[in-house]
């Protein structure tokens, strides 16, 4: 119930005036909204999971194993990922002058992550059909990777490269690298993913013996 309840007031933010009153309405050349970023992406997958965790405690409906594993992994990719950046320099993810408020901006990209684990360790079926979960777990990186690529950055001219030469991918830094290092910040990522499933894998399901 607090898990739930904590990613629908975060999610709800987003669409109430919050936004604005905090000067983070979309830039008018940017494409996307809130959907631009892997974060909002996350964000939603943990509300559903975290409400089908609730309905299937009630016995209401079946929360899908994959669900529930995929949740985890995007939360956990999410967290190392943007507080790694964070940590090497702020920009390299966060436009300036455009900040979330705190307590956002810990939910999303933090606490969230950790009420995951909770609702996998709870749950009896997270990590258990391995084809099914890389298999979501591939279609979810494609899709997003393909997202940014193809519809975000040739619809957005906002935010740009220190140059000005490269504008609208949603992550600063991926506008200031060319498209070979890009290609290759994917596939270490897709690489890492994978690998970290397995990890968690093995943890959580030796926890749950």
């Amino acid at each position: 119930m607090l898990a739930f309840s904590l990613n629908l007031l975060a999610w709800s933010w987003f669409f109430s005036d919050g936004p604005h009153n905090n000067g983070l309405d979309p830039h008018p050349d940017s494409w996307g909204g809130q959907w631009r970023f892997l974060t909002f992406w996350g964000l939603n997958v943990n509300l559903i999971m975290t409400g089908g965790a609730l309905l299937s405690q009630f016995k209401i409906a079946k929360l899908p194993t994959w669900l529930c594993t995929h949740a985890v992994i995007h939360s956990s990719v999410v967290m190392i990922l943007y507080w790694s950046l964070v940590a090497i320099d702020p920009y390299l993810v966060r436009v300036p002058g455009r900040y979330l408020p705190w307590y956002i901006e810990y939910q999303v990209h933090l606490l969230t992550g950790f009420l995951c684990y909770l609702e996998a360790f709870k749950f009896t079926g997270c990590f258990k059909e391995l084809k099914k979960d890389l298999l979501m777990i591939n279609i979810m990186n494609l899709a997003y990777i393909s997202w940014v690529e193809f519809v975000i950055f040739p619809m957005s001219g906002h935010p740009c490269n220190k140059a000005g030469t490269v504008c609208g991918f949603p992550y600063p830094f991926l506008n200031e690298i060319p498209t070979s290092e890009r290609i290759g910040i994917y596939v270490f990522s897709t690489a890492f993913v994978f690998m970290f499933y397995f990890f968690v894998r093995k943890t959580i399901l030796h926890f749950k013996k």
